[in-house]
């Protein structure tokens, strides 16, 4: 089967969406099918690692092919490549997926009749931004009456978790659940302890560093300030073990005076951004993953950190609880309760049966339902043609 995706966000740049865009390209590629991504160009800041993961893509059948898209006059040069692909290629495709909000914004200025068939993917941040209060230089480059006719002339809208498809629903739309998975060839548990060594000497670990990680985008949803704040009654009885945050945004300067005007800044470790590679060998080393976040509508990193074998600690909010299995895969908690963030990571921190029990269920849940192939299989699924 041959497949058409269309997304903005696509390796190297990884955040939510573009891992997941990645790692089902990479599975329907394994599974036999051939696949074209249309994307973004970002050799102007990750050449080497953009050139390494499309050779690594292409040899499972994967042609990506980079556009130039600028922001924000990509929403308006954008339409005019799409369209003359589409009309030249369009019917090579079995079938055509658009998979993040910049690709949506664009897909909408397009001719429906050229489009042919397609599906749509949510993650659900979008919605406010397609549909509630816009700034005006939003409201220039797109309409939400464009994505409105988008959604509703779609053969299928999947939403990420059953969160989403809940929000997709107060639009008036109705779509379908898909489970959002990871590759187990790039997350993966390390158990030799002479390469667990390796990584952690690479990090500048000492041996008996305990490590709480948590990676995300730095901003006020992400529930970062509430980990640091829950960690200052913990660090006298935990002395060797330290907060590390994976991630940059807006929020970072922030969050640093935060820890310094509660007198742990000694305890916490800002990284910036870290290839996905680096994160993984981060995740494999670290103690226990925790973020707090206030809202994620599903929160891909906590099945990462389940692949690697790491139990995990989140805020219970949104799609979270589809993500995280409390009990099973992890521990929720309410993310506005400092106390109770504080009192699960120290029992995390101080009950090795817990942990490992949870590290052990984590992973095999993973296994069994949260790989890549699984959302490809959900996602084709979802797409075949009524009979």
């Amino acid at each position: 089967m041959n497949i058409l995706l269309l997304t903005w966000e696509f390796s190297p740049i990884l955040g939510g969406a573009g891992a997941f865009a990645r790692d089902v390209c990479l599975a329907l590629g394994e599974s036999g099918h051939s696949v074209t991504v249309l994307t973004a160009d970002f050799s102007s800041t990750h050449k080497r690692e953009q050139i390494k993961d499309d050779e690594l893509l292409a040899a499972k059948s994967v042609d990506v092919i980079r556009l130039s898209w600028p922001h924000p006059f990509g929403y308006f040069t954008i339409p005019w490549k799409l369209k003359s692909f589409l009309a030249k290629r369009r019917k090579q495709f079995d079938r055509f997926w658009i998979t993040d909000s910049k690709a949506h914004a664009v897909a909408s200025k397009l001719p429906f009749e050229l489009m042919g068939a397609y599906a749509v993917v949510i993650h659900g941040g979008e919605l406010p931004r397609h549909f509630d209060a816009r700034p005006l230089w939003l409201n220039i480059c797109y309409s939400s009456k464009g994505i409105r006719s988008l959604f509703r002339k779609a053969e299928v809208l999947m939403g990420i978790s059953q969160s989403t498809v809940d929000w997709i629903s107060k639009y008036g739309f109705q779509s379908r659940n898909i489970t959002l998975g990871v590759d187990p060839s790039l997350f993966f548990p390390v158990r030799d302890p002479h390469k667990i060594a390796d990584i952690r000497k690479s990090f500048g670990m000492r041996t008996e560093d305990r490590v709480v990680l948590t990676a995300c985008r730095l901003e006020a949803t992400k529930g970062v300030d509430t980990l640091i704040r829950a960690f200052v009654p913990l660090a006298a009885a935990f002395p060797t073990t330290s907060i590390w945050i994976a991630g940059d945004g807006e929020d970072r300067g922030r969050l640093e005076n935060i820890a310094k005007d509660l007198g742990i800044s000694d305890r916490i470790r800002f990284t910036g951004s870290l290839q996905r590679t680096r994160l993984r060998e981060l995740m494999q080393v670290c103690e226990i993953f925790a973020m707090i976040t206030r809202y994620d509508n599903f929160g891909l990193v906590f099945i990462e950190a389940n692949a690697c074998g790491k139990a995990v600690l989140a805020g219970r909010t949104g799609g979270v609880s589809n993500a995280v299995e409390h009990g099973v895969s992890g521990l929720l908690v309410d993310p506005y309760k400092v106390e109770d963030v504080s009192r699960d990571l120290a029992e995390l921190l101080s009950d090795d049966k817990l942990r490992q029990r949870l590290e052990r269920d984590g992973e095999e849940r993973y296994r069994e339902g949260f790989t890549h192939i699984h959302t490809a299989r959900q996602m084709l699924k979802h797409t075949e043609p009524a009979p």
